[in-house]
């Protein structure tokens, strides 16, 4: 039986499940940032709001300061306006992975660039410093997951605005080549590390579907091992009930009889008296010549369950062969036997069949079982035998004991 594990995970399961896993960590993380960024985008507009830095720029005049502070200070407030949206919108939409709330993670990132390349362009009011595109390009990259098409589509967008916003902002040409220049190295940056990122959810997603199809396929083996399994033990279960009983009355075989009857002696050896007694079927073959092996099978079948009834729990009753049935009566002496087995008789020759004129008897002999007799099996079925000869030579119908003188 084979138990290979092995399993091939289809590439178009595979995108999916990566698009579902990189789409969920989106969408919480930003249900998670989004409040966050309010606060944060609130507080730079109070501050650039609130202060005039005009006396600690050196290199700027206060006309190019305030452009700055007020462009700064609305980039922010229309931040804020984004993320509070976003805020709301994720709660609206609660635990929500449908496409649309996928898409709208995706933008809110695309935005982001653009809001970190708006800052960095606003900033060449003042200064040649490219921080807040850097760390935009970096925290999208850590925070956000997106196939390579949408990852280098959007670095490349925020590229460019930064480019277009520097043109105008930056009259150094010199600077303005250092910003495009160091900014083109953090875009490197940021969509490096975000197909990184990407690369390894795909594989810690392959992975996870790797383990799950194994494990289904191993709980999959285990289940057919354990029905292969339980088939062969009924096959066995089966063999060994064919081999020990008879097939037409279901009832234990001479085989499994003498075993039995074997433990029967040892526990009459250990004081624990038993009769074991042989019935015959009287004129069977008549029966079987003038209504057919069908009706003689029937009576058969009827004996076999007589008999049944007719047994205690610990009573034990088996075919032994034609007409021919055995019967062990344990922890019981001759005497009370003697009872029990011609009421069976009594109640075998009450059976009727749809035969009008069918009438069965039975001859039965018997003998007890005794531990000072030292009998081994094929001794006790001989002196049952030859009481069951006895009744026959009788007159048949008629129970005979072997203890009994001749």
């Amino acid at each position: 039986m084979s138990t290979d594990l092995e399993v091939v995970i289809d590439p178009d399961v595979l995108r999916l499940r990566v698009s579902e896993a990189t789409a969920a960590e989106n969408l919480t993380r930003l249900r998670t940032l989004a409040p966050l960024l309010v606060v944060v985008h609130a507080v730079h507009v109070v501050v650039f709001a609130a202060f005039r830095p005009d006396s600690l720029l050196d290199q700027a005049g206060s006309a190019r300061a305030e452009s700055w502070r007020l462009a700064i200070a609305g980039a922010h407030a229309a931040a804020t306006v984004v993320s509070l949206s976003a805020t709301l919108l994720m709660r609206r939409l609660g635990r929500a992975t449908s496409d649309a709330a996928r898409r709208f993670a995706l933008i809110m990132a695309g935005l982001y660039l653009v809001f970190g390349a708006l800052l960095t362009g606003i900033d060449q009011l003042v200064t040649n410093s490219i921080n807040a595109y850097l760390a935009v390009s970096l925290g999208v990259a850590l925070l956000t997951r997106a196939t390579t098409v949408q990852t280098v589509a959007a670095y490349t967008l925020a590229f460019l605005v930064l480019v277009g916003v520097c043109a105008r902002t930056q009259p150094d040409s010199a600077q303005r080549l250092s910003v495009i220049v160091n900014a083109l190295t953090a875009t490197a940056l940021g969509l490096g590390l975000s197909l990184y990122a990407n690369r390894m959810t795909r594989r810690r997603t392959h992975q996870r579907l790797l383990i799950e199809a194994q494990r289904r396929a191993l709980t999959e083996t285990n289940a057919r091992l354990s029905s292969e399994v339980a088939e062969r033990r009924r096959a066995e279960e089966e063999l060994t009930h064919l081999a020990t009983h008879d097939v037409l009355t279901g009832l234990p075989n001479r085989r499994a009889f003498a075993r039995t009857l074997e433990d029967a002696m040892g526990e009459a050896r250990a004081g624990r008296p038993s009769t074991v007694a042989l019935l015959d079927l009287d004129h069977f073959k008549r029966i079987n010549d003038t209504y057919g092996h069908a009706q003689g099978d029937e009576v058969l079948r009827d004996t076999a369950r007589v008999i049944r009834e007719a047994l205690r729990t610990d009573d034990h009753a088996a075919r032994l062969g034609g007409e021919e049935f055995g019967v062990l009566l344990r922890g019981t002496d001759a005497g009370d036997a003697g009872a029990l087995l011609d009421g069976l008789r009594v109640r075998i020759s009450e059976l009727r069949w749809p035969v009008s004129d069918l009438r069965l008897t039975t001859s039965i002999g018997f003998t007890a079982l005794h531990g000072e007799d030292n009998l081994d099996a094929r001794e006790a079925l001989r002196r049952a035998d030859a009481a069951l000869y006895r009744a026959k030579e009788g007159g048949r119908d008629r129970l005979v004991s072997a203890d009994e003188p001749a």
